[in-house]
């Protein structure tokens, strides 16, 4: 047998016995944790739809004929047309539920004798179940379960092919009698908790809230919900927080963890609130992550899910995020430094020069002195004024020509 098989095996095994409690079933595979009950039946003494529950009738007075009805066997089938009876069960202190399994037939119940080999498509006849309408319910004229003289009622249910299912208020049941006419395989008593409830003591609990599908019956053990943690699933995991019935993921922006009783937290930079779910002023969302906005934003300030905001001048978009490029300046950098600027650059603010080439002027060197005096009839005076006084390079100063 391949040695990975056997581990796989031992390993269903080991979690069925530390995650769910004992496990009963008459074949140990059957006790895989996605297995919702034991197909083969239980072992002796054990009911339950994963034979996690002891079965009470086991050991008690039951007349020879009947006694395999306890022997654990779903395969020891006979039938009857007597009384089933057990009688002083001194144990069974509280019990609520009776289960009588019983055996399909070699008999077709379809509605349709002819389409019996393959399906019944228009359903069974009456007091017939299963997919081929070969499950006959035994025929019962009265349960009978006692407490002392005391009569007890209980709720029968005939849903599942092969079983009928009796439950009824916990009790102290001290005689049985099932008049009954079939074929019958196994009788079971038990005290057992509804669904979503294990046994803690004498009281049904409720499983964890945080378990997911239900909780092993006699100790409340389960497989635990995201976020949740503990043999029952009781308990927030690390990194999440009791949130009324659930545990919450902290807060994206908690540094090192939170409180799991509240969600409060240290924020990381960007966060802000308690619980540090929110970007702060300053901040935007970008893919779970606050980030600053763009550095030309106006006000320093961005749409908080978007980071789009109104540019200061110098900067373009996205984001505000980029200055403008040599060569222009102002709002959304839709100007263009002047052409008398020094390599045609520019404060990407307001658009000033620092140095003017020859023969402009201004702040933004946008004012062409000489492109104003060509061609002029100003008397030679005024023309020497303007060069004189205005354009210098470096230590020179440029000269007039002789004028006639």
């Amino acid at each position: 047998m391949d040695v990975s098989y056997v581990i796989a095996i031992w390993f269903l095994l080991l979690q069925c016995r530390l995650s769910l409690g004992e496990c009963h079933c008459r074949i140990k595979s059957q006790c895989d944790l996605h297995q919702t009950m034991c197909e083969s039946g239980c072992e002796a003494g054990f009911t339950g739809s994963r034979c996690q529950y002891e079965n009470i009738l086991r050991g008690h007075t039951l007349d020879p004929y009947n006694r395999k009805l306890v022997d654990g066997n779903i395969m020891t089938c006979s039938s009857y047309h007597r009384m089933i009876y057990a009688r002083d069960i001194k144990s069974a202190d509280r019990v609520n539920t009776l289960r009588i399994r019983y055996a399909a037939g070699t008999l077709c119940g379809c509605k349709q004798w002819k389409l019996c080999k393959t399906q019944c498509p228009d359903g069974c006849r009456r007091g017939y179940m299963g997919q081929l309408c070969k499950y006959k319910y035994p025929l019962f004229a009265k349960v009978q379960l006692k407490k002392g003289n005391k009569q007890l009622t209980g709720t029968e249910d005939k849903s599942e092919p092969g079983l009928l299912l009796f439950t009824f208020e916990p009790n102290n049941v001290t005689d049985i009698t099932l008049p009954l006419y079939g074929k019958v395989c196994e009788v079971e008593l038990s005290y057992e908790c509804s669904v979503g409830y294990y046994e803690d003591g004498q009281d049904c609990t409720q499983c964890g809230a945080g378990c997911n599908g239900g909780c092993d019956g006699p100790n409340g053990h389960c497989t635990c919900k995201t976020g949740w943690t503990g043999t029952r699933c009781k308990r927030c995991s690390v990194g999440y927080y009791e949130d009324g019935q659930d545990c919450t993921q902290c807060g994206a922006g908690c540094y090192g963890g939170c409180d799991g009783t509240n969600g409060h937290c240290r924020c990381k930079t960007g966060w802000t609130g308690n619980r540090c779910n929110n970007c702060e002023g300053g901040y935007y969302m970008d893919r779970g992550d606050c980030v600053e906005c763009g550095a030309g934003c106006d006000w320093g300030t961005c749409n908080a899910n978007t980071g789009t905001c109104i540019c200061r001048p110098g900067w373009r978009e996205p984001g505000c995020a980029i200055l403008c490029p040599p060569g222009t300046y102002g709002e959304h950098c839709g100007l263009n430094c002047s052409a008398g600027c020094v390599n045609q650059t520019c404060d990407r603010v307001d658009g000033s020069c620092d140095v003017c080439l020859p023969g402009w002027n201004m702040a933004k060197c946008d004012n062409n002195v000489l492109m104003q005096t060509s061609g002029s009839c100003l008397p030679p005076f005024v023309i020497w004024s303007s060069i004189t006084t205005i354009v210098t390079v470096g230590a020179a100063v440029l000269r007039p020509a002789i004028l006639v």
